[in-house]
């Protein structure tokens, strides 16, 4: 996994298999209302909020020094930061079966609350391509797999990735077969 930098609002990750992924449209901006950020609930009715690539808002980053990415709000009211904004890796993908050769990204919040067990809270977000959610993205479940690590599986159209580009031989105007081929990186030879 690599550390992930956001530079003016972009969400951008070059997968090993070559597939680039922007998930910056994912990104709600810090200044909107709690209700437009992403929401979803585990198996124990725990309200999960979470941003891809930011922040929430001030509402739900009362009390946290540094603003969560996810936070969970249990049934008794009690929240938890859940992996906070600025303490984020970007990875290959590990979610659920996903469309095509670019399958999605995983954004991994770190430094959430601490646990009683020591540790502190994380949250894995495995977003897959699915090329029919194209406003957003849908969440399809979010669990516990470990003592306060948590995995959230959403899909998205932003998740379909962009392949590499594979030179191959191509008609030349005349209609003979290119023995050659280049790309626009490729350097002139002299």
């Amino acid at each position: 996994f690599a550390l992930l930098s956001i530079v003016c609002g972009q969400c951008t990750y070059t997968a090993n298999n070559g597939c680039t992924y922007d998930l910056s449209g994912l990104t709600i901006a810090v200044n909107q209302p709690t209700s437009a950020f992403y929401t979803g609930m585990d198996t124990s009715n725990s309200t999960f909020y979470f941003n891809v690539c930011g922040a929430l808002n001030n509402e739900l980053s009362t009390g946290y020094s540094t603003p969560p990415g996810v936070l969970q709000e249990s049934l008794n009211g009690s929240n938890y930061s859940c992996g906070a904004y600025n303490a984020m890796s970007i990875g290959e993908y590990s979610g659920a079966a996903a469309e095509g050769s670019c399958p999605g990204v995983d954004l991994i919040y770190f430094n959430g609350t601490a646990c009683n067990n020591g540790s502190t809270r994380q949250t894995t977000i495995n977003i897959g391509c699915d090329s029919t959610v194209v406003n957003g993205l849908s969440v399809d479940s979010i669990i516990e797999p470990a003592a306060c690590a948590y995995e959230i599986q959403v899909f998205s159209n932003a998740a379909c990735g962009v392949p590499a580009a594979s030179p191959s031989a191509s008609p030349s105007a005349s209609g003979a077969a290119n023995q050659t081929s280049a790309s626009p990186s490729a350097s002139p030879s002299a």
